[in-house]
């Protein structure tokens, strides 16, 4: 009887947040950066093409190996920035039959707006030095 009761303890028992939360937070972090850095990819590619087609006496002036890992950077790092406040937001977790069950954020991300403002502000600034 009091060995039933220890193994219903054991099962029933749910800890305060589960253990992959932070798998959780870096998957969802992850997945908002690299379609960040996806898309500006594929912007850089389209641009150079253009330049490429359309402006063949200035393409090796813009198109460097140094202006492209200079390029390559800040997009990578933008896109670190902009998401990291992914993992700041407050997750939430219900323990449902002995496991835990996602439910979503728990409240809405704070710089949502700051994430557009940076994304503009580069777009802009690229189609200006173009």
């Amino acid at each position: 009887m009091l060995l039933g009761a220890l193994m219903l303890g054991q099962l029933c028992y749910c800890r305060e947040s589960p253990d992959y939360e932070v798998f959780t937070r870096i998957m969802y972090t992850f997945t908002f950066s690299h379609f960040f850095i996806h898309i500006f990819g594929c912007f850089l590619m389209t641009l150079n093409r253009y330049m490429a087609v359309c402006h063949p006496l200035s393409y090796k002036k813009y198109w460097r190996t140094r202006a492209v890992n200079i390029m390559l950077f800040v997009e990578i790092f933008l896109s670190i920035v902009v998401h990291t406040h992914l993992f700041l937001v407050e997750l939430g977790y219900q323990c449902q039959n002995n496991k835990w069950v996602y439910i979503g954020r728990l409240e809405p991300i704070p710089v949502s707006e700051f994430r557009y403002l940076v994304k503009h502000v580069a777009f802009s600034i690229i189609r200006v030095l173009t």
